[in-house]
C-alpha cells in the first residue's frame, strides 16, 4: 500500500508542470483577446462622439415685453461646445440673431388661408439683425486687461486692437458662451428667433491655423450651426 501511494504522488507531480505551461499558454492570449475587444468598444465610442466633426448645441430662451411703453424682447443664448474638437469663432464669420416678425395682418393672412401658413419673411431684411458676440453696443469699449500690459500698450499705439479683435475665441469642448440681449422690436402678434454660429474646426494648436487658412482663403467652408425659437406676446402686454 505504501508503494502505490508513493507511486500516485510520483504522478501528480509529474502532471502539474503541464497544467501550469498551458495556462501560462492561454494567459496571453485571453490578455489579447480582452484588449481587442476593449479597442473595439473604445472605437465604437469615439465614432459614436462624432469626434470627426464639430457639435454645438445653441440654445434660445426669449421673452415678449414692455418697456415704457415700447414693446421689446429679451434674448438669453447659450453656445455650447458638446463636441471632442476645439471650434474657432472667428470675428470675420457672422454670428447672427435674426429677428422676423408676424405683426397683425401677417397674422390674419395665416388664419384667412387654405395652408395656414404665418410668412415670417418676405424677401426683405429681417425686423432685426445683431450680432451676438461682438455687441454692436459695445463697439468702442475695450475689455480692462491686466495692469503693465505692453503687449496691448503696443496694439493701441499700432492702432490694431478694436472691439470686434476681442471676439475671436476658441470655443474648447466643453466650454460654452452665455448673452443676453435686450432688442426693442416693433409690435407684433409674435416673434422667430434664428441664431446662425459659423464656425471652423480645428483639432489640437498645430492644425487648427492650417485649417483656418483654408477657411479665410475660401478653400474650406466654415461650419454652421442654427436654432429657432419662437416667442409669442404676453396677452398682459396688450392692455399695457
Amino acid at each position: 500500500m505504501e508503494l502505490v501511494s508513493i507511486t500516485m504522488t510520483a504522478e501528480l507531480i509529474a502532471v502539474e508542470p503541464h497544467w501550469l505551461s498551458t495556462l501560462g499558454a492561454i494567459a496571453p492570449v485571453v490578455t489579447a483577446i480582452i484588449a481587442v475587444l476593449v479597442g473595439i468598444a473604445g472605437y465604437s465610442k469615439f465614432i459614436r462622439g462624432r469626434t470627426f466633426h464639430p457639435r454645438l448645441t445653441l440654445e434660445i430662451k426669449a421673452t415678449a415685453s414692455n418697456i415704457g411703453g415700447y414693446s421689446a424682447v429679451l434674448v438669453v443664448l447659450t453656445i455650447k461646445n458638446d463636441g471632442h474638437m476645439g471650434v474657432l469663432l472667428d470675428a470675420g464669420y457672422a454670428q447672427i440673431l435674426d429677428i422676423f416678425i408676424a405683426d397683425a395682418p401677417v397674422w390674419d393672412d395665416a388664419v384667412a388661408s387654405t395652408d395656414g401658413v404665418l410668412l415670417w419673411y418676405d424677401g426683405v431684411e429681417p425686423h432685426r439683425r445683431i450680432d451676438v458676440l461682438a455687441d454692436p453696443g459695445l463697439l468702442s469699449h475695450a475689455a480692462p486687461s491686466y495692469r503693465g500690459s505692453s503687449i496691448r500698450e503696443g496694439l493701441e499705439a499700432l492702432g490694431e486692437l478694436s472691439g470686434v479683435l476681442l471676439y475671436t475665441h476658441t470655443l474648447e469642448p466643453g466650454e460654452q458662451i452665455h448673452r443676453e440681449l435686450l432688442v426693442p422690436v416693433s409690435d407684433a402678434v409674435a416673434y422667430l428667433l434664428e441664431l446662425s454660429i459659423h464656425g471652423c474646426k480645428h483639432a489640437g494648436r498645430i492644425s487648427r491655423h492650417t485649417v483656418h487658412r483654408r477657411c479665410l482663403a475660401g478653400r474650406h467652408s466654415p461650419d454652421l450651426w442654427q436654432s429657432r425659437s419662437i416667442v409669442r406676446k404676453d396677452p398682459l402686454m396688450e392692455a399695457v
